[in-house]
């Protein structure tokens, strides 16, 4: 299941080269959601560095991020919670629109189902259900 995840997200990174994706999600009140790991700079760091500079961050952000990063781990350019994926903000609706089309048009439930055992994020259901909104066939 995570190779075909890891397959997937591959595929995704190669159908956004060179493309303007637009980002399902982007313009809410950054305030009603966590915020993305992959916006994340201290959690970043520490995934990518193990350590922060001590003169960039302020006390409470680097117990936070080092709090948060214990849940998640990298594998090359692969970003994993527990074992699910965790994919670039860019590529989720282009995996979104792959499972969905791989399982067929048969609402939300199914497709959000696929994604929740393959990937995770935090307003992945969200994400996933103003997909489905938009799907002239669902």
């Amino acid at each position: 299941m995570v190779v075909e995840a890891q397959t997937m997200v591959n595929e995704a990174k190669n159908r956004q080269r060179g493309k303007n994706v637009e980002i399902m999600g982007q313009g809410e009140d950054d305030q009603s959601r966590q915020m993305d790991i992959w916006e994340d700079n201290v959690s970043m760091e520490l995934l990518i560095g193990g350590h922060l500079d001590t003169e960039l961050y302020d006390t409470t952000n680097m117990e936070r991020g080092k709090k948060r990063v214990m849940k998640y781990h990298r594998s090359k350019d692969t970003l994993f919670f527990k074992n699910l994926v965790v994919p670039r903000l860019v590529e989720r609706r282009i995996l979104i629109e792959k499972i969905h089309k791989e399982i067929g048009h048969f609402g939300e439930m199914w497709t959000l189902d696929e994604v929740k055992k393959r990937f995770f994020w935090h307003d992945r259901i969200e994400f996933v259900k103003k997909f489905i909104r938009m799907c002239e066939k669902c």
